[in-house]
């Protein structure tokens, strides 16, 4: 009985990885965007980030992440800076650099 189960299981998700992959082209393919991360001393956002750079490096998130540096030191600096796609700004620089994706998306 629990074979049934586990086979039934596996041919649902079967048939919804078919619709999936025939109904994908509905789903908008835009690129660009912004993800936005405020980063103390201390980087307590470590774990976001590094998730950030391991789900780009798979392809899964297109975009920038935006780091608004709010006393990072230099070491963490220089490890936010290893990772491809980061960039740096500050608080008063984020309205404009927002702004500025908005322009690109559009």
């Amino acid at each position: 009985m629990a074979g049934y189960v586990v086979l039934g299981v596996l041919a649902a998700y079967g048939v919804l990885c078919m619709l999936w992959a025939a109904l994908g082209w509905l789903l908008p393919g835009g690129r660009g965007g912004a993800t936005v991360c405020m980063c103390r001393a201390g980087l307590k956002e470590e774990f976001f980030i590094r998730r950030w750079c391991w789900l780009r490096g798979l392809g899964l998130i297109e975009g920038v992440l935006l780091v608004i540096d709010c006393g990072l030191g230099p070491a963490e600096r220089a490890w936010l800076e290893k990772c491809r796609d980061v960039e740096f700004c500050s608080l008063e620089e984020l309205p404009a650099r927002l702004e500025l994706e908005r322009n690109r998306i559009e």
